[in-house]
């Protein structure tokens, strides 16, 4: 797993790269669009119990990337920059004044803050459970997934 999740990082807008599937190769492209034909059934069931077209039209979506990475949200980024003429860096900054600018502009309901600084505290404590617990080392649980 880990080797094919490092090889989607490094290539994965490559239309021709392929994963390995129990120890066999196949493209990715033929496997992303294997799996949406997987879970179509799925879609259309919750279209038909929420009288939408929301799940399929999700489906649809993310074939669409699949067909053209350019629609990915690396693609997208990789655009913005290009037409912007800006780095990696440029591009985040502009990105957070856009956030910023936005959540200054608009603000939050305090129902909005109150739920998102209680998620907060929450998140921190359910984290430090967890480390606690920890019998393995940072260093020995990164081998063990990149071994997997």
């Amino acid at each position: 797993m880990a080797g094919n999740l490092a090889k989607v990082v490094e290539h994965g807008r490559d239309p021709e790269l392929s994963l390995n599937l129990e120890s066999e190769p196949k493209k990715m492209r033929d496997w992303g669009n294997e799996i949406l034909a997987e879970v179509d059934n799925a879609a259309s069931l919750l279209d038909h119990i929420h009288g939408s077209t929301n799940y399929s039209n999700s489906l649809t979506a993310q074939s669409a990337k699949i067909a053209d990475p350019d629609l990915t949200p690396s693609g997208r980024i990789l655009k913005d920059m290009k037409e912007g003429d800006l780095s990696f860096f440029e591009f985040s900054m502009q990105q957070s004044r856009k956030h910023r600018d936005d959540l200054q502009n608009n603000g939050m309901s305090e129902a909005t803050v109150k739920m998102m600084t209680e998620t907060a505290a929450q998140s921190l404590k359910d984290q430090a459970d967890i480390e606690s617990l920890d019998t393995v080392g940072f260093d020995e649980y990164l081998k063990n997934w990149n071994d997997a």
